[in-house]
């Protein structure tokens, strides 16, 4: 799995995309919750991210998420800026989204000590190419590019990353979304000391509406693919969305995460945010 890979993805998303016939808008569904991949609107983000790695480091990374949609809400384009707090380690790539795999190398602070400074900001780009309401079935492409902008060692890869994924979206009953997808992950410059960045995931999105929308559950299993390193992750993450204003949209999300199999990244993981969508 290497640069060839990600230039074969590249040309079959471009080839879909040119396929006009075919793309349908999903954008006028009323969906204000943020979890229909191909609703694609202005939504602010700001959400924590807590890891313990080893039962010893600790690291925190405050992310804030804007995305901003255009050409008719078929794309839109996502910033991603992390503030990080470590102990001592440095995360591994997984930019706007994650994951973080391998275990990841003991840098910076002094043990016992904090460092605080800004991560790797990622920009994503994406784009609805295809929509059958009838078979309720959907794609999205996507191109994100991670970028070395951390202030120290500790706080980012080191390396700037382009990452591109396909998205295949279902409907199999009301109120449940499955969404797949696979995400690429390659550096391409930066500081080669840090090493080469070669990894694959496979991300089983799967979302539950309840309450007449008003909350949802979401199991998020993830496996990933460090081909630089030949290690494999299994990890499963659990979102619980609690609408504070469905009108509004407004959510309020809890994600605790756990490693599964193969090789353990961190030992656990929580996120918490609120969401709004205009």
């Amino acid at each position: 799995m290497n640069w060839r890979l990600a230039a074969l993805f590249c040309g079959a998303s471009v080839f879909v995309a040119a396929a006009p016939a075919l793309a349908q808008s999903a954008a006028a569904e009323p969906d204000k919750t943020g979890t229909n991949p191909l609703v694609l609107r202005y939504t602010i983000q700001p959400q924590d991210e807590y890891y313990l790695v080893d039962d010893e480091f600790n690291h925190n990374v405050l992310k804030l998420k804007v995305a901003v949609p255009f050409g008719g809400s078929r794309a839109n384009i996502n910033f991603t800026v992390p503030i990080t707090t470590t102990d001592g380690f440095a995360p591994l790539p997984g930019g706007s989204d994650g994951p973080i795999t391998s275990p990841p190398p003991r840098l910076g602070a002094a043990p016992g000590g904090t460092d605080t400074g800004l991560g790797d900001i990622a920009v994503k780009t994406s784009y609805i190419p295809y929509f059958n309401a009838k078979r309720k079935v959907g794609l999205l492409v996507a191109v994100e590019l991670g970028f070395t902008t951390a202030t120290q060692t500790a706080m980012g890869t080191g390396r700037n990353t382009f990452m591109p994924s396909l998205t295949a979206v279902f409907f199999p009953a009301r109120n449940t979304i499955f969404a797949p997808v696979y995400k690429q992950t390659n550096s391409y410059s930066g500081d080669r000391t840090r090493g080469d960045l070669n990894q694959g995931a496979i991300d089983l999105y799967l979302v539950r509406m309840f309450n007449g929308g008003k909350t949802y559950l979401n199991l998020d299993p993830q496996l990933i693919f460090d081909y630089e390193n030949h290690t494999f992750s299994a990890l499963l993450e659990t979102t619980v969305g609690v609408s504070l204003s469905k009108e509004k949209g407004l959510t309020l999300t809890v994600t605790p995460g756990i490693p599964i199999s193969g090789t353990k990244p961190y030992d656990f993981l929580f996120k918490a945010g609120i969401k709004k969508v205009f």
